[in-house]
């Protein structure tokens, strides 16, 4: 297995790491973990920066149809960020940026850890609870 998971929950993040082999079994893998432990609504920092060879267009459609059928069952699910250095795997994040867009899921890629956290964080803000007035 080439995967990583780990769980951040003061921060309501996962941060995956995959690297090569690649395997798309690994991509619909953080996903249902992330359905069934809970955490659905968590943002998720997809780091490929070891990653060499690309997922291919298919694995990325499908892994979006995947995430679409769970997000029936879950809700809206939280947004992730894709890091990755090598251009051949770059240019396939950022297809799946625009294929998710059009199916109504937050994805974004980029090629740091900084910029991807920074948009994660932009992006999981919880909005602010009005405080209830003391009952009379």
């Amino acid at each position: 297995m080439s995967l990583r998971y780990v769980r951040d929950d003061a921060h309501r993040r996962i941060k995956a790491t995959i690297w090569d082999p690649f395997v798309p079994d690994e991509l619909y893998a953080v996903s249902d973990h992330q359905a069934t432990a809970g955490t659905w609504r968590y943002g998720v920092l997809l780091d490929l920066r070891d990653l060499t060879q690309p997922p291919t267009a298919d694995d990325i459609r499908r892994l979006i149809e995947h995430v679409r059928a769970l997000i029936h069952v879950h809700g809206r699910r939280g947004p992730v960020a894709t890091v990755s250095l090598q251009p051949a795997v770059y240019g396939i994040t950022r297809m799946y940026e625009m294929l998710a867009e059009g199916a109504g899921l937050e994805v974004a890629a980029f090629k740091t850890i900084n910029e991807a956290e920074s948009w994660l964080s932009e992006h999981l803000r919880l909005p602010l609870m009005t405080p209830r007035p003391p009952a009379s």
